[in-house]
């Protein structure tokens, strides 16, 4: 699955820190979920281009639109639950007025979508540990069937590049296998993939400030706990002083309904 104009949501989190935690677990939800519309084939027919939206604990939401074909989602929006709500109000309000005074009443149906503009990067700086752009892509482009080798490809070379490229890959979304534009926009989601996967600067959180929210969330204290670890050893564990087994890990995170990052977040 491609989930790509994450730049929408650097944008969001730099404007609004204290959303960091919420939106990257929102992000991890919905990049853990299972998407049976971008993984089977035969959902093709039945799943035509869309569009959707996750959030998490309904504080935050993403919006996105689905290319089934390309298996993609395209970040078309994001925000907290009042921007949502004021969001859907002027979205009313402005289909009521065009259904009153461009179409004289008459009901249809229609979408409205807002983009996120601008980026913060850092240079492209090759890196041994970071997956070389070709090898990265190749197998990208062989599940997709494409006649070509990941090396006729150029990576995004700045952030203008970059933004550009998402712009295009924007204006090609609705394309489908056999036009003329559907490799062209593959291309373009490989080259945007990669270079969001390794060069954005993407805000992040340790495991303990994800356990400490989610414990805010629920009302819950260290004490609640007790039976997993001792009120100390907690402690020493949300300060990311102590490691723990696997199996301690996963009943804690059970606990606080984050069973999906069991095994995707580092200690």
């Amino acid at each position: 699955m491609f989930l790509f104009a994450k730049s929408t949501i650097i944008n969001y989190i730099n404007n609004n820190p204290e959303s960091r935690i919420n939106i990257i677990l929102l992000l991890e939800n919905l990049e853990t979920r299972s998407h049976p519309f971008l993984k089977n084939a035969n959902f093709d027919v039945l799943y035509p281009n869309g569009s959707g939206s996750s959030s998490f604990n309904n504080e935050y939401t993403i919006q996105y639109e689905i290319n089934v074909h390309a298996k993609a989602l395209l970040i078309t929006w994001l925000g907290s639950k009042s921007e949502l709500e004021e969001k859907t109000r002027i979205e009313e309000e402005e289909f009521e007025r065009y259904n009153r005074e461009v179409l004289g009443g008459e009901l249809v149906s229609g979408t409205f979508t807002a983009t996120g503009g601008g980026v913060r990067g850092k240079p492209f700086i090759l890196d041994s540990s970071i997956p070389t752009f070709n090898s990265d892509l190749q197998k990208k482009i062989e599940s997709f069937n494409i006649n070509m080798l990941a090396s006729e490809l150029d990576h995004f070379q700045s952030v203008k590049d970059y933004e550009l490229g998402v712009d295009k890959a924007i204006a090609l979304f609705s394309s489908r296998p056999g036009s003329p534009n559907f490799k062209k926009f593959l291309m373009l989601l490989f080259k945007i993939d990669h270079y969001e996967r390794n060069v954005l600067t993407f805000p992040k959180a340790n495991l303990g400030e994800i356990i400490s929210y989610m414990m805010d969330f629920f009302k819950m204290d260290i004490s609640d706990f007790r039976d997993i670890l001792s009120i100390n050893e907690f402690e020493l564990f949300l300060s990311n002083q102590l490691k723990l087994k696997a199996y301690t890990l996963k009943r804690i995170l059970t606990r606080v309904g984050l069973k999906f990052l069991y095994g995707r977040i580092k200690q």
